[in-house]
């Protein structure tokens, strides 16, 4: 689509939209499911699962000894890369 999209090609498609509106139509969904997404995760799953006494901490949140522990891990394992 995005190479229809660079070279002006006309309706191809059953639905006669053309590359650039298909894209944009694509978009617009994408953004919506993220949404749905986002709103999801904040209202339903965070909620539960902090009645379980499960909790997503920040790097702050975590402590020098954590944060340190996390650098030396991340060293170790992505210098091979």
């Amino acid at each position: 689509m995005k190479q229809q999209k660079q070279t002006g090609a006309g309706h191809t498609e059953p639905d006669m939209l053309s590359a650039a509106q298909q894209l944009a139509a694509v978009a617009k969904r994408v953004r919506q499911l993220v949404d749905d997404q986002y709103r999801y995760w904040h209202e339903n799953l965070m909620p539960t699962l902090e009645r379980e006494s499960i909790r997503f901490l920040t790097y702050p949140d975590v402590g020098a000894k954590t944060q340190k522990f996390s650098r030396t891990i991340s060293k170790t394992r992505y210098s091979r890369c």
